[in-house]
């Protein structure tokens, strides 16, 4: 029996005593992930101590006050025009069927979620001339990704003619990150290499769930990149994969989840020093992915408490 998890965390209405807690508090990271990691490490019985409805309101007092401008339907910034134009060349008319109509909503949904996980993963490294084209170069292999992704697990004629298709996006932006930072060619190849590796069968649904991260590892090109120096990406390049990972939590808990896919959550959730990423993001000047961080592993627990 499959269970389809409703993630209803930020809808429930805290009580007035919890909703004050939040209000005293504040949205404080550090108040947030010390009080939901009360325990961490131990074999998950801190999700049980955990009160419920002290939970929701400091979610959804995380969630309010984090990353509220890229919530607002504010304009795409001028690096992601080239990639929204390529997606646009996809498709000169209207779909004709409902396979080609929900190809084309995954590769937007793809598109908008990369341009916020470009601007979250890259906030400290900013500056520089070529930096936008850098982040523009990575949201057009982002939407490449999108599009072979479906051409792999999909296999329609819609889906294989798409991956035919975006070639010359696939060049145009590899070209670009190229030559970009040539000396930084070997980190940019494994990368590349680890998201690639991520998506095919595992064995277990551990294995699955702790490489949902890596799935979008292609998106760390841009930090790898920008980064002053080499070695400041490769300092904090785990805390940025787990990033991912929580960035991907909120896609993957609208599917269908096995009694064997909410174990591996509860694992990961567990088992990862999660709240040290946290704290080394935001310390380190990832707020905006701090903060999507926190309120992807809030989601989680949510969905593991709703399952139990």
């Amino acid at each position: 029996m499959r269970i389809l998890a409703t993630v209803s965390l930020l809808l429930l209405l805290p009580s007035p005593a919890a909703a004050q807690l939040a209000n005293d508090k504040g949205p404080s990271l550090a108040v947030v992930v010390e009080r939901c990691f009360r325990g961490v490490g131990d074999d998950g019985s801190w999700l049980d101590q955990l009160d419920w409805t002290t939970l929701c309101a400091l979610a959804q007092d995380a969630f309010e006050g984090g990353s509220r401008s890229a919530r607002s339907g504010s304009a795409d910034p001028n690096w992601a025009a080239g990639a929204r134009e390529a997606f646009e060349a996809q498709w000169p008319t209207e779909p004709d069927d409902d396979v080609a109509r929900l190809a084309r909503d995954r590769q937007r949904r793809a598109l908008d979620s990369g341009v916020e996980a470009i601007q979250s993963l890259t906030e400290p490294w900013e500056e520089g001339d070529d930096g936008d084209p850098i982040r523009g170069a990575t949201l057009e292999l982002h939407l490449y990704a999108r599009i072979l992704d479906d051409a792999v697990d999909e296999g329609g004629y819609v889906h294989r003619q798409q991956a035919l298709f975006a070639q010359t996006l696939l060049w145009r932006s590899c070209t670009t990150l190229a030559q970009s930072r040539p000396a930084r060619r070997a980190p940019v190849e494994r990368i590349i290499a680890e998201t690639v590796e991520a998506p095919p069968p595992h064995r277990s649904a551990g294995g699955a769930v702790a490489r949902w991260g890596k799935k979008n590892h292609h998106l760390l090109v841009a930090p790898a990149l920008l980064a002053p120096e080499p070695g400041a990406f490769d300092a904090v390049r785990d805390d940025l994969s787990w990033g991912l990972w929580a960035l991907q939590v909120s896609s993957e808990l609208r599917e269908e989840l096995s009694p064997a896919d909410i174990d591996a959550i509860r694992a990961v959730l567990t088992e990862h020093p999660h709240p040290a990423h946290i704290r080394t993001l935001r310390d380190g000047g990832w707020s905006r992915l701090s903060e999507v961080y926190l309120i992807g592993v809030l989601q989680a627990i949510a969905v593991v408490r709703e399952n139990e």
